[in-house]
């Protein structure tokens, strides 16, 4: 029977920049983790009339909603790194970073979006999004020993 992983369960780590994230942020709400790959046209003649692609460097983006919560160590630390141009490290994992076979992408990124949205009915939470940046470390697929 196939193990279903639910969002619940995945984490998000920060941390300092040129380390792997350690402090878990347990304030978030939705985490997207996008991973892109831009291509080449490798085509040919002997492509057979098939355009061919091979692909070029990846991209990755990572954002997330997390309630408004100026006091949070977490927050505090995000919005930081956003107004200061702070690079952090981040761990987008499916689980617990200590559970064996755990993974996700591990990065040094740039805060590029902290975005403060406050609708009448609802509580205030803020819209964050990263991108890798220039690093001592390349973006890298983590997966828990």
């Amino acid at each position: 029977m196939a193990t279903v992983v639910l969002g619940k369960d995945c984490k998000l780590y920060i941390g300092t920049a040129g380390t792997i994230a350690a402090t878990l942020v347990d304030n978030v709400i939705d985490v997207r983790l996008g991973l892109e790959k831009d291509d080449a046209d490798a085509s040919a003649r002997s492509s057979g009339g098939w355009q061919e692609f091979v692909g070029t460097t990846k991209k990755a983006e990572i954002s997330f909603e997390m309630l408004y919560k100026p006091a949070d160590t977490n927050f505090a630390t995000l919005r930081n790194a956003f107004l200061n141009d702070t690079d952090i490290s981040m761990l987008v994992m499916d689980g617990l970073k200590a559970t064996t076979g755990k993974q996700g992408l591990d990065c040094d990124v740039v805060i590029t979006k902290f975005e403060i949205t406050q609708p009448l009915k609802e509580g205030t939470k803020v819209s964050v999004t990263a991108k890798p940046t220039p690093s001592t470390r390349a973006p890298a697929w983590y997966t828990a020993p």
